[in-house]
């Protein structure tokens, strides 16, 4: 029963179904507890934490990830949890954790803890593992606007992705590599690398964190100087957000539009974004993001 609905929560937490991931989650965590079994606890507090996240439940998450990663990562235990994923359980719930802590105002911890995640993955000597690392490591620096730490991750999770065939990180990698390399390309250049990389990690069947992708992708349109399609990128990632009940980037998605608008000439709309990302940053709980949300306000 417990492999069974593992795989059903992989399934539902790829194509962005939250709520039916967190349920599965739970059943998880249920189960595990009552055969009292430390590998499979650990998989359903992954479940659990990510699936949180992306949901935009920081407190919550990072509970069931801190949880997770106090629990002890044995050999055995490892190769037990590797027959239910593709990944490892402990370097996955590293990696986001350092988001959840990043969002949350710890960037140094937020850093130590992908930095954790890469190097459990490098003497693990796992791939899929490493690759996940190293992608969620591209986000991590990408948040902290570090474009070289960004492409260096970016980078090396495309080779590697490249030569194991993991399409799924390939599209994820180039859309990072191509956020990161945007301050010396042409605007237009990298705003059509992000949609090409979108492409790909779309084809891959995953809608998992679309709407960050599709920030990007806006933010480098308007960068290019093409308002409208921005706009409408930007239109479409909050109405999946709505959707999905994909909250975690939601303040930045409203800050963003609130400055395109702006861009227009009028003040009543683009204020009203504005405000809405202020309140969604303050809902979530993430310092960084009401400090921009705040920045974009009008004095």
């Amino acid at each position: 029963m417990f492999t069974a609905s593992y795989g059903l929560f992989r399934l539902h937490l790829l194509r962005a179904e939250y709520g039916r991931a967190r349920g599965l989650g739970d059943e998880l965590l249920a189960l595990a507890e009552r055969q009292g079994d430390p590998t499979l606890l650990a998989e359903g507090l992954r479940a659990l934490g990510s699936s949180a996240f992306y949901m935009g439940r920081f407190a919550e998450a990072r509970a069931f990830l801190e949880r997770l990663s106090s629990i002890d990562a044995t050999a055995d235990r490892r190769a037990e949890a590797m027959r239910h994923d593709v990944v490892d359980c402990w370097v996955a719930a590293r990696s986001h954790l350092s988001w959840v802590l990043w969002l949350q105002g710890e960037e140094l911890p937020a850093v130590a803890a992908s930095d954790e995640a890469i190097a459990m993955a490098r003497e693990m000597e796992h791939g899929f593992s490493l690759a996940l690392a190293l992608s969620f490591a591209s986000w991590l620096h990408q948040f902290r606007d570090d474009r070289a730490r960004t492409r260096a991750a970016a980078d090396e999770a495309l080779t590697l992705s490249t030569d194991h065939g993991f399409d799924f990180w390939i599209g994820w990698a180039r859309i990072m590599r191509a956020w990161a390399g945007a301050e010396r390309a042409r605007a237009d250049e990298a705003a059509e690398e992000i949609l090409q990389g979108l492409s790909a990690w779309r084809a891959s069947g995953s809608q998992l964190g679309k709407t960050y992708f599709c920030f990007l992708l806006a933010d480098a349109q308007a960068r290019a100087g093409d308002r409208t399609t921005a706009i409408a990128t930007l239109n479409d990632a909050l109405a999946f957000a709505d959707r999905a009940e994909e909250r975690w980037w939601q303040p930045e998605l409203c800050r963003l539009r609130g400055e395109l608008e702006r861009q227009g000439g009028d003040q009543a709309v683009p204020e009203r974004f504005l405000q809405e990302a202020l309140s969604w940053a303050q809902r979530l709980g993430s310092p960084p993001l009401v400090a921009r949300a705040t920045a974009s306000l009008p004095d």
